[in-house]
C-alpha cells in the first residue's frame, strides 16, 4: 500500500489531517480501515502466490482491455505514487470483479480467497494451486 503523508487529508473522510485523525489509531491497529487494508493485502498476496498467471491474464485481458501498447507503456513510466495508485486500483478490481477463466466458466477471485464451494469444486477439477 502507498504510504500516506502525515499532512495529507485523512483517507477516512473526516476532513482532518491524517496525523490528527487515524495515524495513531492505525499505528495501534485500532481502526476498521486498517483491518480492511491488511485483509486486502493478505488476499492479494495469497492470490499472487497461488494464481499469479491467472491474475496477470485477468489484468491484461480484462482490466486493461482496450488500452493500446503505448498506453500500457505509459503506465510503466508513471511516477512512483501514481504507479502505486494504479496497483491499488487493480487490486481492488481483482478482489471486487476479477474472474479466473476455467473450463466450467469464470470464477471470481474473491471466491478463491474465501474458499467458496463453487470455487473449490471447479478449481479441484481444472487447476492445482502452485
Amino acid at each position: 500500500m502507498p504510504k500516506i503523508s502525515r499532512n495529507a487529508p485523512c483517507p477516512c473522510g473526516s476532513g482532518k489531517k491524517y496525523k490528527k485523525c487515524c495515524l495513531s489509531k492505525i499505528e495501534h491497529g485500532e481502526t476498521q480501515w486498517s483491518l480492511r487494508d491488511q485483509a486486502a493485502s493478505v488476499a492479494m498476496n495469497w492470490l499472487a502466490e497461488h494464481y499469479g498467471e491467472e491474475l496477470d491474464r485477468a489484468v491484461e485481458e480484462d482490466y486493461c482491455e482496450g488500452l493500446s501498447t503505448e498506453q500500457l507503456d505509459q503506465i510503466g513510466g508513471l511516477p512512483h505514487d501514481l504507479k502505486n495508485m494504479f496497483q491499488v486500483n487493480v487490486g481492488e478490481w481483482l478482489l471486487a470483479e476479477g474472474k479466473m477463466l476455467t473450463e466450467k466458466g469464470p470464477i471470481p477471485f474473491m471466491d478463491l480467497v474465501l474458499g467458496g464451494s463453487r470455487a473449490s469444486s471447479s478449481i479441484t477439477a481444472h487447476f492445482r494451486p502452485r
